[in-house]
């Protein structure tokens, strides 16, 4: 009767051991990760609404920064140096353009 309570004590001690190793294998490997803690080669930087329609955000690809105008029925994008006068008058020009977009 011992002989098999110390048994089934062993059995779940074994298996919470091998529940143990699983996870920290797993966790050292990533799989616990969020996407934001992996890299990745494409990141949204900014996001902004134009209005209910129209919008445009500021993508990372890599080491070039892109920005991206989003309608209904167009999606462009145009590289931009950032930091610099160049981008924020690139995103003045998109945001006119959207708009007058978005009116037509």
């Amino acid at each position: 009767m011992q002989s098999l309570f110390l048994l089934k004590v062993l059995a779940i001690l074994a298996a919470v051991i091998l529940l143990i190793y699983f996870s920290y294998s797993l966790a050292k490997k990533g799989a616990f990760r969020t996407r934001d803690e992996q890299k990745s080669l494409i990141r949204i930087m900014e996001y902004q609404r134009i209005d209910n329609k129209c919008s445009i955000c500021l993508v990372k690809a890599g080491s070039e920064y892109l920005l991206m105008a989003i309608t209904p029925n167009h999606v462009s994008l145009n590289p931009v140096k950032v930091g610099n006068n160049d981008a924020a008058s690139a995103i003045e020009q998109e945001i006119a353009a959207q708009k007058s977009y978005g009116q037509s």
